[in-house]
Formats: structure tokens, sequence, C-alpha cells
């Protein structure tokens, strides 16, 4: 038995598991790839943020450039050489050393690239040098590509870290210088602008606007060195000339993929998404490599941070199939013995069991019915009980059958005759109970048929013993009397009064002989007179009686 139920347990179970698993695979195949396109954009993002914030700062030192060429003081300047305008410029490079804070230093070089002015940033405040601490610049890379440039035109050069008397500075200061070549009024380049500035305000920044996310964001230049790295160690490698200190030695495949503007894919290495920042914004021109990098650790803990959700999901989704299965199975097996047991009291019952329909027709009868009505089954589900019913108790049959379709009860009981096939009467006593539909309507009725006939003959053959014993007692010479254990009067013949007070006296004696069960004479006066009577017990129908015949002494 066990066995079985658990076949036809795995025998749901298993289809609707399977699926289930098949659904939740494939959703989570969705929700992974879902998953994968918002790494991808927020990776993109974040590449595009740090993009722009590179961005920012140069724009900011491009219009100081501009605004300090187009000044009166650095006109005058180009154009009338021994111009005392230069004081006025110093002023102005000061003031903008100062407001900035991030200008380490501003120069106005003259076309031989020596300094003229230069405004220094100490300790938080401008600091103009002294003539005779000005130096010749003419040999500097900076200087050269610079004069190169058309009138007004910016320059800017690659991000390094800076070098005082031929050393890198520690700790590492890193410096971005932009200029600007100022021409006279004949389109001659007089000299060039020049701005130092401090880089790692914008480094900081750019790590700040693009780090939202797991991924190692990096800076690099233009032939893969690291001017930023998640790994500090990896940065500014070209400065030490450490050709391993760059993404292009040390990953070569990957690097080899980002020769385009921007873009995104995944190696053997991982997810990889980039962008190159032009900051002057000419394709031509320098440019730097914004890097967004996810290892394959790191992109399979993003894509799968839900993992123990689903399992979680997917095992309460099996726990809840497998719950219902049991639930339905187990209703079924009750259901089933249930059914089982109706149908033994169904068929073994003594009484007439039937279900009826609203049009009076049986539906479903028991053999006990069939029995009792002498038909079979099937005769029996061709005819309606109305039918069957004698005629001077359909109407009150139906009358109560009526109320119980328009819902005034919902049952009734009564006893009624039927005929049998073979056209005797059937008394009978019948009990009908509504079972109704959803909407209140009845649905079918449930009858029981109690056969009556056996108790009306056998109270009919009563009450013919009973007259019988009337007219045989009412001949007897003297008195006569039957009664029950609580000695009331059933039958008498004549002389109730001397009955009665006989009665009365002889409690005791009647007692007795209902207790021992054994006859006995009793002598008794009434009124003066006296008798003799003999009390013997009796039993019938299961009734203790007492019989006594009186007689007069």
């Amino acid at each position: 038995m066990a066995n079985k139920q658990l076949r036809s347990f795995l025998k749901r179970f298993l289809p609707v598991a399977l699926i289930i698993l098949l659904g939740s695979f494939y959703y989570h195949q969705n929700l992974e790839a879902r998953l994968l396109n918002q790494v991808k954009s927020q990776e993109a993002l974040n590449v595009g943020l740090g993009s722009a914030s590179l961005l920012r700062p140069i724009q900011m030192i491009v219009g100081d450039l501009t605004f300090l060429a187009e000044h009166y003081a650095l006109q005058r300047i180009v154009n009338v050489p021994d111009s005392p305008e230069i004081f006025r410029l110093e002023i102005n490079l000061q003031s903008l050393v100062k407001i900035r804070q991030v200008y380490d230093q501003v120069r106005w070089l003259d076309r031989s690239g020596q300094e003229k002015v230069r405004v220094d940033l100490v300790n938080g405040e401008p600091s103009l040098v002294p003539a005779n601490k000005l130096q010749n610049k003419g040999d500097r890379y900076y200087f050269t590509e610079a004069m190169q440039k058309n009138d007004r035109q910016p320059y800017i050069s690659p991000l390094d870290l800076n070098v005082e008397n031929g050393k890198i500075e520690e700790p590492y200061k890193p410096m971005l210088r932009l200029a600007m070549p100022v021409a006279d009024q004949q389109g001659v380049k007089q000299g060039i602008l020049i701005i130092n500035y401090l880089a790692d305000e914008m480094i900081q920044r750019f790590v700040a606007d693009s780090t939202k996310g797991n991924a190692s964001i990096s800076l690099l230049d233009s032939t893969g060195y690291w001017l930023h790295s998640a790994n500090e160690a990896d940065a500014w490698g070209f400065m030490f000339k450490d050709a391993s200190r760059s993404l292009a030695s040390r990953l070569p495949g990957s690097w080899a993929k980002m020769q385009g503007s921007s873009g995104q894919f995944d190696d053997e290495n991982g997810l990889w998404t980039f962008a190159r920042v032009y900051p002057l914004g000419s394709a031509n021109e320098y440019h730097w490599l914004v890097v967004s990098h996810l290892n394959n650790k790191q992109l399979s803990a993003a894509l799968n941070h839900s993992e123990t959700e689903r399992f979680i999901v997917t095992g309460l989704l099996l726990l809840l199939l497998g719950g219902v299965i049991f639930y339905i199975q187990r209703s079924k097996s009750l259901e089933a013995e249930s059914e089982k047991r109706f149908r033994a009291i169904f068929d073994y019952a003594m009484v007439g069991i039937a279900t009826t329909s609203p049009n009076k027709g049986w539906i479903t009868v028991n053999p006990a019915l069939c029995r009792i009505f002498g038909y079979a089954a099937e005769e029996l589900k061709e005819k309606t009980w109305a039918e069957l019913t004698h005629p001077d108790d359909i109407d009150n049959n139906l009358k109560k059958f009526e109320g119980v379709l328009r819902g005034e009860s919902d049952g009734y009981s009564m006893e009624k005759r039927f005929f049998r096939k073979d056209g005797s009467v059937l008394h009978s006593y019948i009990s009908a109970r509504a079972i109704r539909a959803a909407d209140g309507s009845v649905d079918y009725f449930v009858l029981i048929v109690e056969d009556l006939s056996n108790w009306i003959l056998a109270e009919n053959q009563w009450a013919a013993s009973v007259d019988t014993l009337q007219r045989f007692i009412d001949h007897l010479p003297g008195v006569a009397f039957v009664k029950d254990a609580e000695a009331n009067v059933l039958i008498a013949s004549r002389h109730n009064k001397i009955i009665e007070s006989f009665g009365a006296a002889n409690n005791a004696a009647e007692q007795r002989v209902l207790q021992t069960g054994v006859a006995e004479v009793v002598e008794s006066e009434v009124d003066g007179s006296f008798y003799e009577s003999t009390n013997f017990p009796s039993r019938v129908l299961m009734e203790r009686l007492i019989w006594a015949a009186l007689h007069l002494m």
C-alpha cells in the first residue's frame, strides 16, 4: 500500500517538479543575462563619468589660459616688449594661483624660452619668483612643442610626475602642463603662457566619480602605462622605464582590443570597458584611456549574487508542490475511504437509501430500497417516486417537497404509502434532505425510506388480540384486569370501582409478583366485602404485566 502511494505521489510530483526546475533554470538564465546587461551598463556609465570628470579641470585651465592671453596686460607686453604692464601681469598671475589652489606654477615665457614672470604655489599662497631666479626653459620639450601651435591654440603635455633637480619628487606629485602661444599684432608668436596643474586633484575626483561598482577603474596613457591603478605599485611605470608596469606588456591580448575610441568586450581575463579621453577635444591629439575591468571572479560574483535566493525559491516551490500533492493525495485517499464506508452503509443498510432529483426521479438506489419496492435498480430508475406514491398521500408529500424547492426548509419527514411492484401497499416512514448547489438551488435529495409494514401488521394484530382479550375477560365470573409495571390498568372487566379500590390494597403483592415472578393468591377486604385474587406475571412485547383474577368470597 505504501509503495502504491509513493508511486502515485511520484507520478504527480515528478512532471511538475521538472517543469519548476526547467522554469527556474530558464528564469536564472534570463536573470543572468539581465544582470550582465546591468553590469555592462553600470561599467559603461562609470567609464563615462570618469571621462567627464577628467575633462572638467582641463576646460577650466584652457579657459584661464585664454583669459590671460586676451587680457590687456599681456597683449601690451607681446606688442611692446618693454611695456610696464609686466607688473599688472604679475598681479593677475598671483591672483589666479591664490584662487585656484591647484596651479603649482603659472608662467609667461618669451619666444626664447626665458621665464619673464613666474608665480609658484607655496603652502597655499602665491609666491612671485624674483627676476634673478627666473630660468630659461627653451630646451624643454613642452616649450618647443607649445611654440609649434598656432596663436592661442592650447597645448597639453603628457601627464607625468614632477621632477626636481633631475630626480622624481617624493611624495609623487602628478603634474600636467597646459600652454598657449601668444602672437603679436603681426602674427608673430612672442612666447607662451604655461600652467603647471597639480593633477592629483583631478585623479582623485576621477576615482570618486567612476568607482560605483566592484570593477577596478584605471587611467592609462596612450602607450598602455598606468597613470592610476587599483594597485598603486603599477602606476607611473614609464617614469622608471619599467615596461612590466603597463597593461600593454602584462595583458597584450586585452590591450590589443582597446585600440578603438571606446568599447566593451569580455575575454579570458574578464569584462573590459574602455573609452579614450582627448583632453583638448581632438582625435589627433594626446589622449588617455579610462578602463574598467571586472575579473572573472568579480564578474561571477556580480552575476550569481541571487544564486542562493534562486535555490531557496526553487526549494520552497518544490516543497509547496510536494505539500499540495500530498494534501490532494491524502484528501483523495480520505475521500475514497469515506466513499467506501458510505458505499458499505448504502449497500448493506436495512433501510432504503436513495438520491432523487428535483424532478422526482430516482438517481441512485440501494439494494434495501429495491427489496422494499420489489423493483430492480434499473427498473426503479425509470420511474419517479410520485408515480409510486399512494393517491391519498401525494398532495401532502408534494406540498412538503415544493416547500423545500422554494427554500422554505431543507428537508421533511412523514409517514406515507407507496405501491410495490406487485401492487401491494407499502407503509413507510420517509426522511428527505436537500443538498443544494452553490447558488442555493436544490442539486439533489437524499431520501431514507423505512418499511413500516411489519409494524402496521403487528399493531393490527395487537389491537385484534386486545379486543379478543377484552371480550374474554368481560365474560369471566368475577372481576379480571391487566396492569403494567407502574400499576396502570391496561385492560379491565366491569366493576371498575372495585378494581380501583382493590388495586390500592393489592399494590405490595403486585410488586412482589413482578420481582419474584411467582404467582400469589391474596385475600383483601374492600368496603366490608372480602375478595380473593390470583396475581400472576406475564410479558408481552417486552412489557412486564400483572394479570389478576378477582373473586368475591
